[in-house]
């Protein structure tokens, strides 16, 4: 017989082999436990961890702002798919105690207008109203009384109106207080359709008239414009010279004294049988200041035609 752990053969008679009798037992080793089973949980850990990241999860990453909606607040009319903004200005209006400003738009077409006050060294008081003509009505003025809201400085109020077609969208700011004040308003306006057509010229739109202007004396004429357009005065002297001359004004009246200046600058000179025309856009509420002088030692007589509106084109 052989022993099976040696390979000798066994001596006769011997249950065991002698030489093997000794010899401890080798332990037997443990199997060693299998990576793949931990690998394949570290990748899905791990490409879970990877899609979270990429997601944004826990990244610490501020998320993006969300953007501000530039129509919030406003009325709902802005929204509507024929909306079209038309104008957004800024001006700025000082005030003196008790004194107000009034803004216009004028409606060609169906319109939303927006005015947004920001008063910036004292408190006003704004409202907005729609109205027929600028020279308004008693019961538009009632109306308007009750709708003045105050705002003061580091603050705005939003105000807003709608007209129709031939209508006007007003707002007025007043300062109630005892110093003088300045307030910044932001314009805009919607238009809601197409524009009707243009009216053909009133009877009053194209004027002419035969003045005579003694030595030394002048002829003065202020428009206030009740539509925005255009105004043409067209001056011929009948014989002798005449001096002319137009510009916009701040208000109706007597001339400020920086007003004085820019209309020694602006006078022509017009001598018979020339025909000077004179031409000024003008804007609704504005106000065009007209001049001819007789600078000479004998009375002149003048031809003078004015064209306002679709006359003056």
């Amino acid at each position: 017989m052989m022993c099976p752990r040696c390979k000798r053969p066994l001596p006769a008679g011997a249950p065991r082999c002698p030489r093997c009798a000794g010899r401890p037992k080798q332990p037997l080793q443990k199997a060693r436990p299998s990576l793949r089973v931990p690998l394949i949980a570290g990748a899905i850990l791990l490409g879970g961890l990877a899609s979270y990241l990429f997601l944004g999860g826990g990244s610490g990453a501020p998320e993006a702002p969300a953007q501000k909606d530039p129509l919030a607040g406003l009325p709902s009319r802005v929204r509507d798919p024929k909306a079209v903004l038309r104008e957004d200005h800024d001006t700025f209006a000082s005030l003196e105690p008790g004194e107000a400003r009034v803004l216009h738009v004028e409606a060609d077409r169906d319109l939303v207008a927006v005015f947004e006050i920001f008063p910036t060294t004292g408190p006003v008081q704004a409202a907005a109203t729609t109205v027929k003509s600028i020279e308004i009505t008693p019961e538009e003025e009632g109306r308007l009384a009750g709708a003045y809201r105050e705002v003061r400085p580091k603050a705005s109020l939003l105000l807003h109106c709608e007209a129709k077609s031939g209508e006007i969208g007003e707002c007025f700011i007043r300062n109630p207080g005892k110093e003088s004040v300045t307030a910044r308003v932001r314009l805009r306006w919607w238009s809601l359709g197409e524009p009707p057509p243009p009216a053909p010229p009133g009877p009053n739109d194209d004027v002419t008239k035969v003045e005579t202007i003694p030595p030394g004396e002048r002829l003065e004429v202020f428009n206030h414009a009740a539509r925005s357009g255009k105004w043409a005065v067209e001056v011929t002297p009948k014989e002798g010279t005449v001096r002319a001359a137009m510009m916009t004004v701040e208000s109706i009246g007597r001339l400020s004294d920086a007003e004085q200046k820019r209309l020694s600058s602006s006078l022509v000179t017009v001598s018979a049988p020339r025909t000077e025309v004179l031409k000024q856009s003008t804007r609704i509420g504005g106000v065009s200041y007209f001049l001819v002088l007789n600078p000479g030692e004998k009375p002149v007589t003048v031809e003078i035609r004015m064209r306002v509106g679709a006359a003056a084109k």
